[in-house]
């Protein structure tokens, strides 16, 4: 809690991503999209067992590297807490 004559020190955090940002939104849309892919494309895969085109294994690793980098962006995200 602050008093009334309490400092802030403030330093400057490099790679981190404010929550609110239009780019973490486009990337968080970017990731709802791969996630409905993957809800309809890993059953289909298992049920089906179509031939694996070479463009669908360059899609498929694209969207794991996605993944791989989602965690990473979330670790380097703000986070809104109550006192501000």
């Amino acid at each position: 809690m602050r008093r009334a004559g309490d400092t802030l020190k403030t330093r400057q955090v490099y790679l981190m991503m404010n929550f609110n940002d239009l780019a973490r939104q486009r990337w968080d849309m970017f990731m709802i999209i791969i996630s409905v892919w993957n809800a309809f494309y890993i059953p289909f895969l298992l049920t089906y067992n179509p031939s694996e085109t070479y463009f669908l294994e360059i899609i498929m690793s694209i969207m794991h590297l996605s993944l791989l980098f989602d965690v990473i962006i979330n670790f380097r995200t703000s986070y809104l807490t109550f006192d501000g």
